[in-house]
């Protein structure tokens, strides 16, 4: 089963309840597929590892009618709002700050391995004038450009982790707030 296959059956299991109930519900489940998929599953894993449509109208409807879980619910949730609240720009400030030092690395980077080129390719020169100095610049030249390559995947892999969570926590922000 697809994800939109999912979300669809499970669209019309929750037909009974409010359109906003139903959104959040489909939005946590997309969420849970898209996150499973970021993970390296395909999209029929992930869905196959979510229960039915039906299970989770069945769990969603014994939640709702017990009333005895409902205030201590809503006391974690005054409570992770107040947390969320207190903890998300020191969050976010060390996101932005792991980011900003990924980039200052992609750059060096960049900058060693033109370097590690330009060293290779002036080593041809060399080689004319002093065969030994030429040899050393050439692997000199070699080492540098393959560092810089293996430091400049390593700083965008960085980068692209500190966007994935930026736009978690700002998605999670907004879900938790309803907006700016």
């Amino acid at each position: 089963m697809t994800k939109k296959q999912f979300l669809k059956e499970l669209e019309k299991q929750f037909s009974s309840i409010s359109p906003e109930e139903k959104r959040k519900m489909l939005e946590y489940y997309s969420e849970i597929i898209d996150d499973k998929i970021d993970d390296g599953k395909t999209e029929a894993q992930a869905v196959s590892e979510l229960n039915s449509p039906l299970k989770i109208l069945e769990d969603y409807l014994g939640e709702t009618t017990n009333t005895h879980t409902e205030p201590t619910e809503k006391k974690r949730s005054v409570i992770g709002i107040i947390g969320f609240s207190l903890l998300i720009p020191f969050v976010l400030l060390f996101i932005v700050t792991l980011g900003i030092i990924a980039l200052s690395f992609i750059f060096s980077s960049a900058a060693i391995a033109v370097s590690g080129i330009v060293t290779f390719v002036s080593s041809f020169v060399l080689f004319g004038q002093d065969f030994l100095i030429g040899l050393f610049q050439l692997g000199a030249g070699l080492f540098l450009a393959t560092a810089g390559f293996f430091a400049l995947w390593g700083s965008a892999v960085l980068c692209k982790l500190c966007l994935k969570l930026f736009k978690k926590i700002i998605k999670k922000y907004v879900s938790v707030y309803g907006g700016i």
